[in-house]
């Protein structure tokens, strides 16, 4: 109690049917006339943010010449991702690790995207027509614009290679895995999440007993931790979700997330040179920060490092001269189009960027439709959220095509150079901009650091 105010919490049973809320538990009675803020919260997403602040692919995936160098995958390495089961936690988590886990091959010194290969099965046919898998399988209908009409359309956020309704407890799915999945330089990673903990238990038991493919991890979706009976025996059985150990506040707000979520927002308004605190940001710029720091793990264990409170400790000297190879004084507009560690960072920053809007229901923003915004408006022509478009929607080189045409329309009243218009309108520094700070802002917990991670043998 502080003065008049009175802060406590209380559990509500709250069931959202037909937009409406039912209570079973009401805070206050009927007569009281205080008032109280509730903060509501999906206990599907909870669930995967915790699987993605704890996992990503990059972490099980050897680093070495034969498989990832320098944090992109060679040439014939393929990144599985079989989900059995897309009920309500598998469909969450379905999309967070499509937005988490963005991979890019180099090809003849050209960088491409290297799509996660995604095989969804489920027993029930309607759970696997969501409106999620549908937008998949149609990527967006970004093939229905017209490309003149637009900069350079992003790449596909994922490959849907199958979905199927199958009963996955017969030999015949098993044999069918097998033969899908022979070569050894894939890696595949598995999510049981079809019915209760014990039968999801068992069919990892059996896959994993059954599948003879290497280079396999499989996750089973279990309510409580107290309920893993495999990890112990076999470290590629990983449990997740522990549905029922969700509602805890250190979850449901998880300030350490918020507070590093909170520190790339003000790296990013240094850039943009914008005010605005971040609670009074819209939505999708809060959601863009917090799942940007989710991601600092993934592009972290590319690297072969991790955020973590034991470890061999990675100093700052060393994790810009050793793994990044980057010179802060070399910050000109060239520099994120040249094959380099800071280009391939910023190349798989900016897939996960456009994976999360795209999820989201944005589109990609016409060239007319900028036009159009340019000529009524003063500020944040690129994004319209009323609409949900956004011109920064389109593949890296689409942002090179953004960036000059934005120039084009410049009255350079200043008489800048051509390299200082570049670096006066270069949207590429915000996907550099978490992993540039790391240090400086301390985007990490106070109790963990930016350790050096063992060899796959030594983690599985």
């Amino acid at each position: 109690k502080s003065g008049n105010v009175r802060r406590a919490t209380q559990d509500l049973d709250i069931d959202f049917i037909n937009e409406e809320i039912n209570a079973s538990k009401m805070f206050l009675n009927n007569n009281s006339k205080k008032s109280f803020v509730a903060t509501t919260f999906d206990l599907y997403d909870l669930m995967a943010k915790e699987f993605n602040l704890n996992h990503s692919f990059a972490y099980y995936i050897k680093r070495d010449t034969d498989f990832i160098h320098e944090s992109i995958l060679k040439e014939d390495v393929n990144i599985n991702a079989i989900f059995v089961g897309l009920g309500k936690t598998n469909t969450e988590i379905l999309k967070n690790v499509i937005i988490n886990n963005q991979f890019v091959k180099l090809t003849n010194n050209k960088y491409k995207t290297s799509e996660v290969n995604y095989y969804l099965y489920d027993e029930n046919k309607n759970r696997l027509n969501s409106k999620l898998i549908q937008n998949l399988l149609n990527n967006f209908d970004l093939e229905s614009l017209n490309k003149n009409d637009y900069f350079d359309l992003p790449e596909k956020v994922a490959n849907i290679k199958d979905v199927e309704c199958i009963n996955v407890k017969t030999k015949e799915f098993i044999n069918d895995l097998n033969n899908k999945f022979s070569s050894s330089s894939d890696y595949t990673f598995i999510f049981i999440g079809l019915s209760s903990p014990l039968e999801n238990a068992s069919i990892a038991k059996e896959l994993m007993l059954k599948l003879k493919f290497k280079n396999k991890v499989i996750f089973y979706n279990i309510d409580n931790k107290s309920d893993d009976i495999l990890s112990m025996k076999n470290n590629n059985l990983i449990p997740y979700g522990f549905k029922n150990e969700m509602i805890k506040s250190s979850i449901i707000t998880n300030d350490s997330l918020i507070e590093k979520a909170q520190k790339i927002d003000d790296s990013y308004n240094s850039i943009a040179l914008e005010n605005s605190s971040f609670y009074k940001k819209p939505i999708y710029e809060q959601l863009s920060s917090l799942y940007n720091a989710i991601s600092l793990k993934m592009r972290l264990n590319l690297l072969g490092l991790d955020l973590n409170k034991n470890g061999e400790k990675v100093n700052e000297e060393e994790f810009f001269k050793d793994y990044i190879n980057y010179n802060e004084n070399d910050n000109n507009y060239n520099s994120y189009l040249t094959s380099s560690m800071k280009m391939t960072i910023c190349y798989i920053e900016h897939l996960r960027w456009n994976s999360l809007y795209l999820l989201n229901g944005f589109m990609p923003m016409s060239k007319e439709e900028y036009n159009n915004r340019f000529n009524t408006l003063q500020s944040s022509i690129q994004k319209d959220y009323i609409n949900k478009k956004h011109a920064c929607i389109a593949s890296y080189t689409g942002l090179d095509e953004y960036t000059k045409y934005r120039i084009s329309l410049d009255t350079n009243i200043d008489n800048l150079s051509e390299n200082e218009l570049l670096n006066k309108y270069n949207v590429y520094v915000y996907d550099f901009i978490s992993i540039k700070d790391i240090y400086k802002k301390e985007i990490f917990d106070n109790n963990e650091y930016i350790v050096k991670i063992g060899e796959i043998d030594e983690r599985l």
